[in-house]
Protein backbone atom coordinates (compact mmCIF):
# COMPACT_ATOMS: atom_id res chain seq x y z
CA UNK A 1 0.00 0.00 0.00
CA UNK A 2 2.65 2.04 1.24
CA UNK A 3 4.75 1.69 -2.75
CA UNK A 4 1.14 2.75 -4.22
CA UNK A 5 0.99 5.44 -2.70
CA UNK A 6 4.63 6.19 -3.01
CA UNK A 7 4.47 5.90 -6.78
CA UNK A 8 0.96 7.71 -6.95
CA UNK A 9 2.42 11.31 -5.31
CA UNK A 10 5.36 10.55 -7.32
CA UNK A 11 3.20 10.51 -10.98
CA UNK A 12 1.27 13.21 -9.93
CA UNK A 13 4.12 15.60 -9.08
CA UNK A 14 5.92 14.41 -12.70
CA UNK A 15 2.55 15.17 -14.12
CA UNK A 16 2.38 18.72 -12.42
CA UNK A 17 6.04 19.25 -13.44
CA UNK A 18 5.36 18.64 -17.16
CA UNK A 19 2.19 20.57 -17.10
CA UNK A 20 4.62 23.61 -16.25
CA UNK A 21 6.76 23.12 -18.63
CA UNK A 22 6.44 25.21 -21.98
CA UNK A 23 4.45 23.74 -24.73
CA UNK A 24 5.80 23.42 -28.54
CA UNK A 25 6.26 26.90 -29.82
CA UNK A 26 6.23 29.05 -26.79
CA UNK A 27 8.58 31.61 -26.18
CA UNK A 28 11.28 31.94 -23.78
CA UNK A 29 10.55 34.31 -20.92
CA UNK A 30 11.88 37.98 -21.29
CA UNK A 31 15.10 38.28 -18.94
CA UNK A 32 14.66 40.93 -16.54
CA UNK A 33 16.61 44.41 -16.82
CA UNK A 34 20.39 44.33 -16.79
CA UNK A 35 22.79 46.18 -14.53
CA UNK A 36 23.48 48.09 -18.33
CA UNK A 37 19.18 48.91 -17.90
CA UNK A 38 19.32 50.49 -14.13
CA UNK A 39 23.02 52.40 -15.08
CA UNK A 40 21.19 53.77 -18.24
CA UNK A 41 18.12 54.57 -16.20
CA UNK A 42 20.23 56.17 -13.65
CA UNK A 43 22.31 58.10 -16.33
CA UNK A 44 18.65 59.16 -17.76
CA UNK A 45 17.52 60.31 -14.08
CA UNK A 46 20.84 62.48 -13.66
CA UNK A 47 19.99 64.40 -17.05
CA UNK A 48 16.58 64.67 -15.77
CA UNK A 49 18.10 66.71 -12.68
CA UNK A 50 20.36 68.75 -14.74
CA UNK A 51 18.19 69.72 -16.94
CA UNK A 52 15.49 71.01 -13.66
CA UNK A 53 18.39 72.96 -12.16
CA UNK A 54 18.87 74.54 -16.07
CA UNK A 55 15.58 75.39 -16.47
CA UNK A 56 15.64 73.62 -19.43
CA UNK A 57 12.50 72.62 -20.04
CA UNK A 58 12.79 70.35 -23.74
CA UNK A 59 15.65 68.72 -22.13
CA UNK A 60 14.30 67.62 -18.66
CA UNK A 61 10.98 66.22 -20.70
CA UNK A 62 12.83 64.14 -23.28
CA UNK A 63 13.09 61.89 -20.06
CA UNK A 64 9.35 61.73 -20.26
CA UNK A 65 7.66 59.48 -22.31
CA UNK A 66 4.67 61.54 -24.24
CA UNK A 67 2.19 59.67 -22.33
CA UNK A 68 3.27 60.05 -18.81
CA UNK A 69 1.75 60.61 -15.79
CA UNK A 70 2.73 63.05 -13.01
CA UNK A 71 0.74 63.53 -9.96
CA UNK A 72 2.32 66.36 -8.08
CA UNK A 73 1.00 67.02 -4.20
CA UNK A 74 -2.22 69.11 -3.78
CA UNK A 75 -2.23 69.80 -7.61
CA UNK A 76 -4.08 68.19 -10.51
CA UNK A 77 -2.16 64.97 -12.44
CA UNK A 78 -0.76 65.96 -15.37
CA UNK A 79 -1.46 63.92 -18.18
CA UNK A 80 1.72 63.69 -20.95
CA UNK A 81 4.56 66.01 -22.13
CA UNK A 82 2.07 68.83 -23.65
CA UNK A 83 0.58 69.83 -20.14
CA UNK A 84 3.88 69.24 -18.33
CA UNK A 85 5.15 71.76 -20.95
CA UNK A 86 2.76 74.24 -20.49
CA UNK A 87 2.98 73.79 -16.85
CA UNK A 88 6.57 73.90 -16.23
CA UNK A 89 7.00 77.01 -19.16
CA UNK A 90 5.01 79.16 -16.89
CA UNK A 91 7.06 78.18 -13.32
CA UNK A 92 9.97 78.82 -15.07
CA UNK A 93 9.06 82.30 -16.07
CA UNK A 94 8.92 83.15 -12.37
CA UNK A 95 11.62 80.55 -10.40
CA UNK A 96 14.84 78.52 -10.42
CA UNK A 97 15.52 75.26 -8.80
CA UNK A 98 18.57 73.94 -7.45
CA UNK A 99 17.78 70.50 -6.74
CA UNK A 100 19.17 66.79 -5.79
CA UNK A 101 18.25 63.61 -5.94
CA UNK A 102 18.29 60.33 -3.83
CA UNK A 103 17.26 56.95 -4.95
CA UNK A 104 16.87 54.55 -2.08
CA UNK A 105 15.63 51.51 -3.70
CA UNK A 106 14.77 50.53 -7.07
CA UNK A 107 12.71 46.97 -7.99
CA UNK A 108 13.16 45.66 -11.44
CA UNK A 109 9.81 44.82 -12.44
CA UNK A 110 10.41 42.99 -15.90
CA UNK A 111 12.90 43.33 -18.94
CA UNK A 112 11.13 46.88 -20.09
CA UNK A 113 10.14 48.41 -15.93
CA UNK A 114 12.01 49.53 -13.25
CA UNK A 115 10.16 51.38 -10.50
CA UNK A 116 12.46 54.00 -8.22
CA UNK A 117 11.88 54.99 -4.55
CA UNK A 118 13.80 57.77 -3.24
CA UNK A 119 13.77 61.46 -1.67
CA UNK A 120 14.37 64.91 -3.12
CA UNK A 121 15.34 67.81 -1.85
CA UNK A 122 14.89 72.04 -3.56
CA UNK A 123 15.44 74.97 -3.24
CA UNK A 124 12.69 77.16 -4.93
CA UNK A 125 14.10 80.82 -5.87
CA UNK A 126 11.50 83.42 -7.24
CA UNK A 127 13.27 85.23 -9.78
CA UNK A 128 11.23 88.81 -8.80
CA UNK A 129 10.36 89.43 -5.16
CA UNK A 130 10.37 86.66 -2.19
CA UNK A 131 12.40 84.61 -0.55
CA UNK A 132 13.63 80.72 -1.39
CA UNK A 133 11.57 78.34 0.08
CA UNK A 134 12.99 74.86 0.75
CA UNK A 135 11.28 71.57 0.39
CA UNK A 136 12.59 68.37 0.66
CA UNK A 137 10.24 64.45 0.38
CA UNK A 138 9.42 61.25 -1.05
CA UNK A 139 9.37 60.22 -4.68
CA UNK A 140 8.17 57.30 -6.63
CA UNK A 141 8.88 57.11 -10.19
CA UNK A 142 8.13 53.85 -12.96
CA UNK A 143 10.68 54.03 -15.49
CA UNK A 144 10.01 51.87 -19.40
CA UNK A 145 12.40 51.34 -21.42
CA UNK A 146 11.39 52.24 -25.41
CA UNK A 147 11.98 50.56 -28.19
CA UNK A 148 15.12 53.02 -28.69
CA UNK A 149 16.38 51.40 -25.62
CA UNK A 150 16.09 54.97 -24.24
CA UNK A 151 14.77 54.66 -20.39
CA UNK A 152 11.68 57.14 -19.76
CA UNK A 153 9.55 58.19 -17.14
CA UNK A 154 6.08 56.81 -17.50
CA UNK A 155 4.78 57.50 -13.97
CA UNK A 156 5.78 59.98 -11.74
CA UNK A 157 4.29 60.65 -7.91
CA UNK A 158 6.37 63.34 -4.97
CA UNK A 159 5.34 64.28 -1.56
CA UNK A 160 6.65 66.94 0.44
CA UNK A 161 7.66 66.25 3.52
CA UNK A 162 7.02 69.85 5.02
CA UNK A 163 3.19 69.53 6.72
CA UNK A 164 0.49 72.14 4.85
CA UNK A 165 0.30 75.41 6.21
CA UNK A 166 -3.63 76.22 7.69
CA UNK A 167 -4.85 79.69 6.00
CA UNK A 168 -4.94 82.59 8.47
CA UNK A 169 -8.21 82.69 10.55
CA UNK A 170 -8.86 79.10 11.05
Amino acid sequence: MRATVTRTISMLAMLGLAACAPGPGAKPSPALATDEDVKAMRTAAQARLEALQAGDIERYLSVYQDDAVIVPPHSPEIIGKAGARSRLTEAFKEISIEAASDSREYEILGPEWIAERGRYSWTVTPKEKGQPFDDSGNFMLLWHKGKDGSWRIAWEMWTSSRPLVEPKGK
